[in-house]
């Protein structure tokens, strides 16, 4: 009997160590498989690098930040090529993003962009890109209009509250489409341009009831561009939006497609990455201070001095605004931010006579670039000479921020410093390939 209690306490005895071998072991490869699994997809997960798009923490972004691949940097041939064209023009600083396939592929940076402190230029640099403004101008707006918030050929005093009409023509109704193709025959008065200076606080109503914001040509009928007619527009969007334009376009363009900007420097969230602009001659013409110091109208529909030029932002950002219209309303990711309709409409001709050939805040050139029918668009403004140009039908484009560069011209109306930047893109292997 005792005999039989030892063999069976043995077997016992064995059959636990066996178990607890077995329990060991399954508690050794449960935390051995995540943590190896874990070490394979660190080799495949791209950490972003200062070239990665930045935004706020509080921002939704269409994707986790350590999935997204950091954009290259362009090729050294065509680094020395984009080098010596900053340096001919003798640029300040350059920023430039390319696309390709409906995708921003390659970003570019040269000089500084706070000479004082030697800051270089980096890709997350947001720039003052000036009348670059505008076409996201007419993105919101046909963001609105998707809405039933707006509609492009009614009457825009509906909009603001009261008449908008030449005193030459009382019976012609000025429209949301005439503004965005500047047939409106609004100009920019001296009134305007005075008041837009000073940042001061004269009515927009009454800027609109002088005679001097208008042409003698019967709106629709005439191109004339103006900055005011924009102002116009975006102070209408603004009070049917029902918020400050400067967020409706951070709300319902920007946070989608994981871009940092605004048309008011101060609400970017990291100030340091804010240049400051030079003129031709070298010197801060248009500083951070004063670009953060900028207000908007606590009236909505009254801000008059932001909305056509003050759009603050970086190039490759910019260029994800560019995919949305190449890419049937849908960004990089796939994100509906307009309809393919909207995209449609804002890249048809609206108003063609001469050599203009004027899309709602974009033009169209054959000329920028040699065998392409071009998109684009210029800047000018406290130094700043930018550009965009896109070939929606093979998806490719460039955008151009400089700072301090000449101001020369090329015939098409785009600054040299741009035209040459955009023609030595097209020629390297960036696009080609």
């Amino acid at each position: 009997m005792k005999s039989d209690r030892v063999r069976k306490n043995k077997k016992r005895t064995t059959g636990i160590a066996v178990l607890s071998v077995v329990l060991v072991a399954v508690v050794i490869a449960a935390v051995s498989i995540p943590f190896f699994k874990g070490k394979e997809r660190e080799k495949r997960v791209i950490t972003p690098s200062d070239n990665s798009p930045v935004v706020s923490s509080t921002d939704k972004t269409p994707s986790d930040a350590a999935s997204v691949e950091p954009m290259r940097e362009t090729d050294k041939e065509l680094s020395k090529a984009l080098d010596r064209i900053a340096s001919d023009h003798r640029a300040s600083a350059v920023q430039v993003a390319v696309i390709k396939n409906g995708k921003v592929v390659e970003t570019y940076n040269y000089g500084s962009k706070d000479k004082s402190k030697q800051e270089p230029v980096t890709t997350d640099t947001v720039f003052r890109a000036a009348s670059l403004s505008k076409l996201v101008d007419a993105m919101a707006v046909m963001k609105l209009s998707e809405e039933g918030k707006m509609d492009i050929d009614a009457d825009v005093g509906k909009y603001l509250g009261y008449k908008v009409r030449s005193k030459k023509y009382p019976d012609t109704r000025i429209t949301p489409r005439m503004l965005m193709s500047h047939t409106s025959g609004i100009v920019d008065s001296e009134s305007f341009l005075k008041s837009r200076n000073s940042h001061s606080s004269v009515p927009l109503k009454k800027l609109l009831s002088q005679s001097s914001s208008f042409t003698s040509k019967q709106p629709g009928k005439s191109h004339k561009y103006s900055n005011f007619g924009i102002a116009v527009l975006a102070a209408a969007a603004e009070k049917k939006a029902g918020q400050p334009f400067y967020e409706y376009t951070e709300n319902e363009l920007f946070r989608p497609l994981g871009i940092k900007g605004s048309f008011l420097a101060s609400r970017i969230e990291d100030s340091k990455s804010i240049a400051c602009l030079y003129n031709t001659r070298g010197n801060p013409s248009y500083t951070v201070k004063r670009q953060l110091s900028e207000k908007c109208a606590k009236e909505l529909g009254q801000t008059h001095h932001i909305y056509q030029g003050n759009i603050t932002i970086s190039a490759a950002d910019y260029a994800r605004l560019l995919c949305v219209l190449m890419n049937g309303g849908k960004g990089e990711d796939g994100q509906q931010i307009l309809s393919p309709e909207s995209a449609d409409e804002i890249l048809k001709i609206q108003f063609q006579s001469g050599g203009t050939n004027c899309g709602l805040c974009n033009y169209l050139s054959k000329t920028i670039v040699k065998g392409r029918t071009m998109h684009y668009h210029t800047g000018s403004n406290f130094g700043m000479y930018s550009s965009f140009a896109f070939d929606a039908e093979d998806q490719t484009g460039v955008v151009v921020f400089t700072s301090g560069a000449d101001a020369k011209k090329e015939s098409s109306g785009v600054y040299n410093v741009c035209g040459e930047i955009i023609r030595a893109v097209y020629k390297g292997s960036i696009i080609q390939d």
